[in-house]
């Protein structure tokens, strides 16, 4: 009891130190995460039963489509294997469910499997019963999860800080012996984390959606896709990129953009098809680099150099003030010395 009451003590007399170590313990693991995600894979394939698609070090084997039904939904199903380094590390089941009465806006169903070092997500863009082709969105997103387990971390060490002093007496007078310490919880918790699962499927949300299966053919179409933001206005859309978005409008001007590469148009064609189309410049992901848009672009840099300059004119200004009432008293001085110096040679010559 008494050396976890001194225990207890030492940590509330340097509990802003150890929390701010933890501190940025969980700022290091949360850049980390964010690190990651410069190394992130992304890929959109179309597949059939028996077709492997290679990403990373995983390689997933396409198995097959099932169609289900209960009282309230028809579940669109992909069956999916996943093999990392060659083993088979278990399967994924990335589905859409069709709702009754709400067909035209069903949820996508993401296949995911996390580790400590990465996550894998795969998800049914589309799909043709008859012949049981899919098109999949695979990602590879590495050292996500370091960032929630460095917040998890940073809000420890916050807490640890600005607890007072009294908690930590209480917490000594009252926990018991055999409880396990903080030390022990976290690591617990990472080995916890260190463990892969696979999550089956997860609700995205309901967005409209139909059967479609295109697959970009050119590395300009996939650029377009990522360039153009849907234009349905609906809710759950919110403006996705083309690439992401899968409501109805979303596929319909995939396939007109798809018929546009194929008629031999640019890309600064295609995009402006678009702006003529709508209107504006509201479809594109980011503005044309012209005219005014260009003004707005270099808008920062001016305001940026021109403060830059007042602030130098306002430096040499303060320095020449500061300098002038020095070169005031030097003349002064200078001066009586003349002075002093003439009136002797005055007196000398009398």
């Amino acid at each position: 009891m008494s050396m976890r009451m001194s225990r207890s003590g030492l940590v509330a007399r340097s509990r802003r130190r150890y929390g701010g170590m933890i501190v940025h313990v969980g700022i290091v693991l949360m850049f980390l995460g964010f690190a990651g995600s410069g190394y992130k894979l992304d890929s959109q394939v179309l597949l059939r039963p028996g077709d492997t698609h290679e990403i990373g070090h995983y390689s997933i084997q396409y198995d097959r489509l099932s169609t289900n039904t209960d009282d309230q939904k028809q579940m669109i199903t992909a069956h999916m294997t996943v093999f990392e380094d060659g083993v088979n590390v278990g399967g994924l089941t990335p589905a859409r469910w069709y709702f009754f009465k709400h067909e035209s806006e069903p949820t996508t169903e993401v296949g995911i499997r996390h580790t400590v070092s990465e996550d894998l997500y795969i998800v049914l863009a589309g799909y043709e019963v008859g012949d049981q082709a899919g098109s999949f969105q695979v990602t590879v997103n590495p050292l996500v999860n370091w960032i929630w387990f460095g917040f998890t971390v940073l809000a420890l060490g916050t807490g640890l800080a600005l607890l007072p002093e009294s908690a930590f007496a209480y917490a000594a007078a009252t926990v018991p012996a055999g409880t396990a310490t903080a030390s022990t919880a976290l690591l617990a918790a990472a080995l916890t984390l260190s463990s892969p699962t696979s999550v089956a499927a997860q609700p995205l949300g309901l967005q409209g959606a139909q059967q479609e299966v295109n697959i970009p053919a050119s590395a300009l179409e996939i650029d377009l896709r990522r360039s153009l933001v849907c234009m349905c206005g609906s809710p759950g859309c919110g403006k996705k990129i083309l690439a992401e978005c899968t409501c109805v409008e979303a596929a319909a001007t995939r396939e007109e953009l798809k018929g546009l590469v194929a008629e031999g148009l640019t890309r600064d064609e295609v995009l402006r098809f678009y702006v003529d189309k709508h209107g504006s410049q509201e479809a594109l992901a980011m503005p044309l680099d012209e005219g005014f848009n260009r003004l707005a672009w270099l808008f920062p840099y001016l305001l940026a150099a021109a403060a830059a300059v007042a602030l130098g004119g306002a430096l040499v200004r303060w320095t020449r003030h500061g300098r002038e009432p020095q070169l005031t008293t030097g003349n002064a001085q200078a001066d009586a010395e003349f002075e002093a110096r003439l009136d002797d040679e005055l007196r000398n010559l009398d």
